[in-house]
C-alpha cells in the first residue's frame, strides 16, 4: 500500500525514518563466541577507573572528554575528537595535570594494550559497554607509531566499530582512552 503524505507530516515521517535508520544498538554473538573481556576480569574503582586483573592496567571507563557518573554508571558529555594524532598525545599531558581519577601517570595505550579491551563477541561497538560505557563506533588512537619504513607518517589505531586495527595518516579524527600502569 502506498500512502501519500504531504507538508509537515512528510517532514516528521522523514525525520523519524532518518533517526531510526542511523540509531544502531550493539550486537553481541553469545551463542558461539566466548567473551574476551568478561566483567569478572575487571575491578571497578571509583572516579571512573577500572582495573584489568589480567593485564594489571588501569583504564579510564570513558573516552577523554566524557566524565563517568557513579550514580548512573554512565559517561556524560561528549567524547573529544582529535583530528591529529599529536593533539591526542598532547591531551594526555592535560589529563595528568588534572589528576584524572586521582592519578597523574596517564598515557595513551599501545596498540597491544588497547586491543586487550576489544570485545570480540560484540560489534558496533566492539567493547564491553557495561565496563566501558559511552564508547562509540569510533577510532581510538594509540601511542604505537606505524612502521617508519612505510610511506608517510602515521600511527596505529583501533576502530571500535568492529575492533579492527589500522594505521593511517596522522590526520584522521579519533578519540582517546587513557591507561595507567
Amino acid at each position: 500500500m502506498i500512502v501519500k503524505i504531504s507538508g509537515i507530516k512528510a517532514v516528521v515521517v522523514a525525520a523519524i525514518l532518518t533517526v531510526s535508520a542511523t540509531a544502531t544498538a550493539q550486537t553481541c554473538i553469545t551463542d558461539s563466541i566466548q567473551p574476551t573481556t568478561p566483567k569478572d576480569r575487571f575491578i571497578v574503582r571509583d572516579q571512573g577507573v577500572i582495573v584489568d586483573a589480567k593485564t594489571g592496567l588501569t583504564w579510564t571507563r570513558c573516552p577523554v572528554g566524557q566524565v563517568f557518573t557513579d550514580s548512573t554508571g554512565e559517561c556524560e558529555g561528549a567524547a573529544e575528537a582529535f583530528t591529529e594524532w599529536t593533539d591526542a598525545m598532547d591531551r594526555v599531558e592535560l589529563a595528568n595535570t588534572q589528576a584524572l581519577g586521582g592519578k597523574t601517570q596517564w598515557r595513551a595505550p599501545s596498540i597491544k594494550e588497547l586491543g586487550s579491551i576489544v570485545e570480540r563477541q560484540c560489534y558496533e561497538p566492539a567493547i564491553n559497554l557495561v565496563l566501558f560505557p559511552g564508547t562509540e563506533n569510533a577510532i581510538f588512537w594509540t601511542s604505537t607509531p606505524r612502521d617508519s619504513a612505510l610511506l608517510g607518517e602515521s600511527a596505529r589505531y583501533i576502530d571500535f566499530t568492529a575492533g579492527e586495527e589500522f594505521s593511517d595518516a596522522l590526520m584522521i579524527s579519533g578519540q582517546l582512552r587513557l591507561v595507567h600502569d
